[in-house]
């Protein structure tokens, strides 16, 4: 089992590593092309156009979607969650709790006459205990 967990940590080190290199050879290319002059690259029949592109510009614009995908992922998400799941169970959970407590309280008022009565007719009719004879020394020392 435990090599499965290693085999797998390699496999995602690797597709990250994939992913790092495709991006970086797509920026490198498409820097390349955008400083080449007479470049067509058609697309489904659209042809796509270098001119006036701005790669760094078009990076850091990439970069704060990602870290705002990343933000809303990591910090919206488990929020909403949390008060969209969490938050009502909690209080019906409590709503519950209280009723309990309310029915028990209730229920604990109107038997304690029955309950007082049978703890003293309980104390009446036990049997007596009798009393343990007083011990005796283990070693008794004589006066004299």
């Amino acid at each position: 089992m435990r090599a499965i967990g290693n085999a797998f940590k390699i496999l995602i080190i690797l597709a990250i590593g994939m992913a790092l290199l495709a991006m970086l050879t797509g920026g490198a290319l498409w820097q390349a092309f955008s400083d080449m002059p007479g470049i067509h690259v058609t697309v489904n029949g659209q042809e796509l156009s270098f001119e006036g592109s701005d790669f760094f510009g078009d990076s850091v614009s990439a970069l704060a979607i990602c870290v705002l995908a990343g933000v809303v992922i990591c910090i919206a998400l488990p929020l909403v969650l949390l008060l969209s799941l969490g938050l009502p169970l909690l209080i019906l959970g409590l709503v519950l709790g209280a009723v309990l407590l309310g029915a028990l309280s209730l229920g604990g008022l109107l038997a304690s006459p029955v309950l007082v009565m049978l703890l003293l007719l309980w104390l009446l009719l036990r049997s007596p205990k009798k009393a343990a004879p007083p011990a005796r020394p283990a070693n008794p020392t004589k006066a004299g």
